[in-house]
C-alpha cells in the first residue's frame, strides 16, 4: 500500500525488497511478507500496528520484541530531533 491508494508491482522477492528498504532505521518487517514504515504508525501495541490511513498491521508474535524495540528506538531518536530544534 502507499499514501496515494495504489500498489507496487516489484519483480523482486520479498527478501530482497527486505534488504533494500530495512537498511533504514524507519523500515521494519513486522510479519511475514510485510515491511512497515515506522513514520505511517499512528499507534501500536504488541500484537497490530494501527496506520495513518486506518489499517491494521500484524505483528509477528515470534519477532515482537525486536520489533518493539526497533519502533522504541525509532520514537526516540524522533523526540531527539524534536527537541533539538
Amino acid at each position: 500500500h502507499n499514501k496515494k491508494g495504489g500498489n507496487f508491482q516489484l519483480r523482486i522477492t520479498h527478501g530482497e525488497l527486505e534488504h533494500l528498504l530495512c537498511q533504514y532505521s524507519f523500515f521494519c518487517h513486522c510479519s511475514k511478507g510485510i515491511i512497515v514504515n515506522f513514520y505511517e504508525i499512528s499507534s501500536y501495541n504488541k500484537e497490530t500496528f494501527l496506520m495513518s490511513d486506518g489499517s491494521r498491521v500484524p505483528i509477528s508474535r515470534r519477532k515482537a520484541k525486536d520489533v518493539q524495540d526497533a519502533y522504541n528506538k525509532f520514537r526516540f531518536e524522533q523526540l531527539r530531533k524534536e527537541i533539538c530544534e
